[in-house]
């Protein structure tokens, strides 16, 4: 994220993972944040990038989906 506090980033299972720079400890998660059923593909995120304000996450997934999400302390939350 632009504020430094932490690495987002997608994975094939379908999850947005945050994790502290420093110690790599994970700092939060959103489970099936993308995910594709179809028998071809392998499913998952294919793209991550933040605001520059840090609170939203902009994803894209092989699904087809770009997904907004708002990123607050307690809560992440799909806004679009």
């Amino acid at each position: 994220m632009p504020d430094g506090k932490s690495i987002v980033s997608g994975w094939s299972d379908g999850k947005l993972r945050s994790f502290m720079p420093q110690s790599g400890k994970m700092y939060w998660i959103i489970n099936n944040a993308h995910k594709d059923d179809s028998p071809n593909r392998s499913g998952g995120v294919t793209c991550t990038v933040s605001t520059q304000d840090s609170q939203n996450v902009i994803s894209a997934g092989s699904d087809g989906e770009v997904k907004v999400w708002n990123i607050g302390k307690q809560t992440k939350k799909l806004v679009s």
